[in-house]
């Protein structure tokens, strides 16, 4: 089973929702930990080659979106949860878009901690590590 990470505010952002769109925003997610793709998810377009997939679950406060990356093979980060207030259209804001490529290039790093090896299986392979490049 993936493991599910949390960028940003990602995290508050989607505590916010009200307990039925939590409550679906979760199963869809761990839906996807587990391989298995939820009705309501959808791959977004134009966010170059990652693979960012979106959660959409709507209620008569409108439409609440949780957005996530399955770039990275054992991984699940969340980038960003919002409520989509507006009725015009269902295209995403210029800002959110750009919200997500920062949160994007800010999971690369935490991938590349958890893939390092701890000092402990380093030392045991004759690797040494400067302390502050792995994951402990």
């Amino acid at each position: 089973m993936k493991s599910v990470d949390w960028i940003g505010s990602s995290h508050d952002d989607l505590s916010r929702f009200p307990k039925t769109i939590r409550h679906a925003m979760g199963y869809a997610l761990y839906l996807a930990q587990t391989g298995i793709k939820h009705p309501h998810m959808k791959t977004l377009s134009g966010m170059g080659s990652a693979k960012i997939v979106e959660i959409r679950e709507w209620c008569e406060s409108g439409t609440y979106r949780v957005i996530y990356t399955v770039e990275f093979e054992d991984y699940i980060f969340v980038l960003h949860a919002f409520h989509k207030k507006s009725h015009k259209g269902s295209e995403m804001s210029k800002q959110d878009k750009e919200l997500l490529k920062t949160r994007l290039k800010e999971a690369i790093p935490l991938v590349i901690r958890k893939l390092v090896l701890p000092a402990s299986a380093a030392t045991v392979f004759g690797i040494r590590l400067h302390r502050s490049t792995y994951a402990s």
